[in-house]
């Protein structure tokens, strides 16, 4: 098939809703092989809307010729055809896989045995039969660790188990039914059971109806287009209709992808008929919330874990089986009291009652069918055998009835807008509901649209979240309603209230014997930012810096108590150097009377009264012929006090001859 272009696109630029793309005029031609059928057409191409379920405009077409269908040939007389096109809600259809039975409401049973209570001593061995609190069986055969686990008192007796409270105070009972116990038990309410399924990757569902109505032949056909099927001509042949692709959305599509979905099993419902019964008490929930190994604490525990979990008797009664599915609805039970958007329940992702077959069979298995929010636009080419072409637009006016948002908390809670709209016209028109110009800092809102039927009544709901943490009294917002011309036919004032988000309290710090505490708060600077002088004292113990001053404290001790080493030590280190001078000096002398005679130091005799007495000595480290001396006076000094003699290796004279 062969396609010629003759006149270039013209976009259209008048007065006319953006769901009228483009218009020109071409030569279209068929290449049967044997003969080239070329005939001229018109090609126009056409953005169709979510959730566009009415027929809000139209083409209105002129053709002089058409086949009479019967393969006669053609007919020439003046015909008109009209073309609408709809367009189903869209719709992310998400493949389920990994089916698995999860009790929403597992809790402990709690069984007093032991001294005082009636019962004998706690049994939870794995080989005994009679377990305090029995066993779970399937298929004829117990479970396995589905008998519990016991707590013990002590021997002689004490306060209690803390798990349950068990009195463990001794008495005379103990001697007959032994030491006090008690038994837990894990049991699942049976009305709590739920068929979980692993959430896969998604695919975009909707369904575009091209109804060609041609008056004068008394003809209707409808020409249906899909992802799964993209072109679609008429039966004559006159029209061919293909879906080209989608615009992307304004917001990121929700992905579920290994999420969990939970359907409750109602008892007495066939299997089949699970998915069609209590659709607004489904639940998602992400992946971390769920074990497929039975953890403590997680959605999907088991008889294992709650028997084998960490110092049992010590933990407080029901641990183990907290965050349960139970937990999680009495949570979304409480904000939707307080007119706030559940967190887990499908409501949050657009599913529920309304939701027709949320839960479709696929030609690969089961899948989840949920509505998508997001405007996300589709691209439509006409192929049409006509002469001349008028587009029509239903122009409808609209008027809000009702617009609300309740009271929410700012960041850690999301408010929900709901705004009625009445189409007042007398035809099914496109109408878009805007939010804007709102007082308090809110996170901006896209657009909404939708197809209303004549007189019908249309909900839109937004939701609504704060970029603050501040708190927003008599906040407001302006609701705006436009037509398919872009024309305002409505506004309205919503006044709200946004609380400042509520943050946990910080704990308050507890005193000994309820005195005063001591000490400065704790410092967010570093000690070695406050104080970086280590050896400031002054500043460590103005700023609690403990561990620095104590540092200090060492270090300058320790420079203290070397310098008065040092002092204390001079005089002892001077003596012991004197007294290894007198050692050498002595054995020097008598190697030298062994080798060259007698040489020994000797007093000098004063020549005169005023002379003074000098002694003298032989030095050998000075090379000097035999015989010669050298002397220093007795008060040099280097003279030993105690001999006398003089160390001096400065030679100061000769030694007399």
């Amino acid at each position: 098939m062969l396609t010629l272009l003759v006149l270039v696109l013209v976009a259209v630029v008048h007065r006319a809703p953006a769901s009228l793309l483009s218009q020109s005029s071409v030569v279209r031609c068929d290449d049967h092989d044997d003969r080239l059928d070329c005939r001229e057409k018109l090609l126009v191409s056409m953005v169709v809307e979510n959730d566009r379920t009415h027929s809000t405009d139209h083409l209105e077409v002129s053709v002089g010729c058409v086949s009479d269908g019967d393969g006669g040939g053609e007919k020439c007389l003046e015909t008109n055809m009209t073309i609408g096109i709809t367009k189903t809600p869209a719709s992310l259809l998400y493949a389920l896989s990994n089916p698995t039975m999860y009790n929403g409401r597992p809790w402990e049973q709690y069984v007093e045995t032991g001294a005082g209570s009636g019962r004998g001593t706690c049994v939870d061995s794995e080989f005994r039969s009679d377990a305090t609190c029995g066993w779970a069986t399937l298929g004829g055969s117990d479970v396995p660790d589905s008998q519990g686990f016991c707590c013990k008192c002590p021997s002689f007796g004490g306060d209690s188990i803390y798990r349950g409270f068990r009195d463990c105070s001794y008495s005379m009972s103990w001697v007959l039914d032994g030491a006090a116990s008690s038994a837990h038990c894990l049991r699942y309410d049976d009305n709590w059971w739920y068929r979980g399924y692993q959430i896969g990757t998604y695919q975009i569902d909707f369904q575009i109806q091209v109804h060609v109505d041609a008056p004068t032949l008394n003809t209707t056909e409808t020409l249906t287009l899909s992802p799964v099927r993209t072109v679609a001509p008429s039966g004559r042949g006159d029209v061919v209709a293909e879906l080209v692709g989608d615009f992307a959305a304004y917001a990121e599509l929700s992905s579920l992808q290994d999420h969990w979905l939970m359907i409750p099993v109602q008892p007495g419902l066939s299997p089949n008929q699970i998915f069609t019964s209590n659709l607004d008490m489904w639940s998602i929930f992400e992946q971390s919330l769920v074990s497929t190994n039975g953890e403590c604490d997680k959605i999907g525990v088991s008889y294992t874990s709650f028997r084998y979990q960490t110092e049992a008797c010590d933990r407080p009664f029901g641990s183990c089986l907290n965050n349960q599915i139970f937990h999680y609805e009495m949570e979304d039970q409480a904000r939707a009291a307080r007119g706030l958007s559940p967190l887990y329940n499908i409501r949050r992702y657009g599913g529920g009652t309304d939701n027709v077959g949320q839960a479709l069979q696929g030609p690969d298995g089961l899948l989840l069918k949920l509505p998508m929010a997001q405007m996300r636009s589709s691209v439509v080419t006409l192929s049409i055998k006509a002469d001349d072409m008028t587009f029509v637009t239903n122009a409808g006016r609209a008027t809000i009835v009702d617009a609300s948002l309740d009271e929410f908390a700012a960041i850690d809670e999301s408010g929900r807008l709901r705004v009625s709209v009445n189409n007042t016209s007398a035809k099914p028109a496109m109408f878009h509901v805007s939010v804007v110009n709102c007082t308090a800092e809110l996170l901006p809102m896209l657009q909404q649209s939708a197809a209303v039927e004549a007189g019908g009544l249309r909900t839109f709901e937004f939701d609504v979240r704060a970029r603050t943490d501040l708190a927003a009294t008599n906040a407001t917002c302006a609701v705006v309603v436009s037509n398919a011309l872009g024309d305002v036919t409505d506004t309205r004032a919503v006044n709200f209230t946004m609380t400042a988000t509520a943050y946990a309290p910080l704990p308050e710090q507890g005193t000994p014997d309820g005195s005063d505490p001591t000490g400065d708060p704790p410092q967010f600077l570093a000690c070695s930012a406050r104080c970086p002088n280590i050896l400031s004292l002054k500043c460590s113990l103005l700023h609690g810096c403990w561990k620095r001053f104590f540092t200090g404290v060492t270090i300058i001790g320790s420079l203290l108590g070397a310098l008065y080493a040092l002092y204390a030590g001079l005089p002892l280190i001077r003596r012991l150097r004197d007294r290894g001078r007198g050692d050498g000096g002595a054995g020097a002398s008598r190697a030298g009377h062994h080798d060259h005679g007698t040489r020994e130091a000797r007093q000098l005799s004063p020549t005169s009264p005023d002379q003074t007495p000098q002694f003298w000595f032989s030095n050998p480290s000075y090379d000097q012929p035999r015989g010669s001396h050298r002397r220093c006076p007795w008060n040099h000094p280097d003279t030993n006090p105690k001999n006398g003699i003089c160390f001096a290796t400065d030679p100061i004279g000769d030694a007399p001859k």
